[in-house]
């Protein structure tokens, strides 16, 4: 039997293909079941140094809170992102940094994080902190409901995306 991660391993054109659908018609999360433990909060980070501040204290007491894992993946922020990560990281065993030398774009940090994962389940969420923490557990608690394979999340009331969203993206 194939595992998710294996699966990842060998389709990740379908993998970017999926994330670029996802960004362009507003879906907010993604969860893949494999591994050992609970969860893990996979957080993109690119060139967020004004925004990690602001939203690492309350990230990191709520994955802690619920003994999640939590995986920054730097995607080559040429700001100050990856060091503001790394003071963070130092106080917080649960708390796994994964940095790219160079960028390698949302699909790619997306990628990087699932392989950096050590628990059931995974989802993403954003590091500008547009998305809402409690919404994390209302999807965790709907898959364990109903044991699905993968859940996707959207928010109601958001205007379509307009086509140019996409130009300049993988």
């Amino acid at each position: 039997m194939l595992t998710a991660k294996s699966l990842l391993l060998t389709a990740s054109f379908f993998l970017n293909s999926f994330v670029y659908f996802c960004l362009k018609y507003n879906y907010l999360f993604l969860f893949v079941s494999f591994m050992d433990k609970t969860l893990s909060i996979i957080i993109p980070v690119y060139n967020e140094e004004q925004a990690l501040p602001l939203v690492l204290p309350e990230i990191i007491s709520f994955a802690q809170q619920r003994d999640y894992q939590l995986i920054m993946v730097n995607d080559g922020s040429k700001d100050r992102s990856l060091e503001i990560l790394k003071a963070h990281s130092k106080k917080e065993a649960f708390f796994k940094i994964v940095n790219h030398k160079v960028n390698k774009g949302y699909g790619g940090a997306i990628k990087s994080g699932i392989l950096a994962a050590e628990t059931d389940y995974i989802i993403t969420i954003d590091a500008d902190g547009q998305h809402y923490l409690e919404d994390v557990n209302n999807l965790f608690d709907h898959q364990k409901q109903t044991d699905a394979d993968m859940i996707i999340g959207s928010r109601k009331g958001l205007k379509e995306a307009s086509i140019f969203r996409g130009i300049g993206k993988n």
